[in-house]
């Protein structure tokens, strides 16, 4: 693995409790083989609340390379113990892009964090697409489940989302217990966590 601290240190002060608590996050969130220790969470059905027109600007971010898979987080905040609301996108610069893989640059992901955590928020969600099309090919692979380990390992209450080329998406998660509500029109729900753009048109 890569030594980022020397690098990350050159753009920020390592002195303060919020950097070490985020820049840990941050590498934990990338590479889940150094993680120290385990960060419970409250096995609690947490309520995520996101607006249809956010759904369609993530999916018209993620869907403007159509050779490879994109990711982006979503910032929000939390209301009460169970409720969480999704307020807008993260842009983030990657590392690595291909047909069926991608992950995103360190410092970026940190920079997404710490100004998250700026602003008092939490990161809710992290989203990507998937190279095919329909319900089938946004199942999360085996990466994706791992992934969304390591960041739920670290008390990150962020959800993970899967977009498919022609407008389906799944929200997942690997133990926290999710509610998803989309307010706004133009969204049609398949089943608990899977849905369909229904302005086709533009996608």
């Amino acid at each position: 693995m890569p030594d980022w601290s020397a690098r990350v240190s050159v753009v920020f002060q390592k002195n303060t409790p919020t950097f070490m608590k985020v820049y840990r996050s941050a590498i934990n969130y990338l590479w889940g083989d150094i993680i120290e220790k385990d960060i419970p969470l409250k096995r609690l059905d947490y309520k995520y609340v996101i607006s249809s027109r956010l759904v369609y600007e993530c999916f018209h971010y993620l869907n403007r390379d159509r050779c490879n898979e994109s990711l982006v987080d979503i910032s929000g905040i939390q209301l009460d113990e169970n409720l969480i609301i999704m307020e807008r996108m993260e842009y983030l610069q990657h590392d690595t892009q291909t047909s069926v893989y991608a992950r995103s640059n360190l410092i970026s992901t940190y920079k997404t964090l710490m100004k998250i955590d700026t602003y008092g928020g939490l990161l809710t969600g992290v989203f990507h697409i998937h190279p095919g099309k329909g319900p089938e090919s946004i199942r999360p692979s085996v990466t994706d489940i791992n992934d969304q380990m390591r960041r739920e390992k670290v008390g990150m209450k962020a959800i993970g989302a899967i977009f498919s080329r022609d407008g389906f998406f799944r929200f997942f998660s690997k133990e926290l217990g999710i509610n998803i509500e989309i307010v706004g029109k133009g969204v049609k729900k398949h089943d608990r966590h899977l849905y369909q753009l229904e302005n086709t048109c533009n996608l």
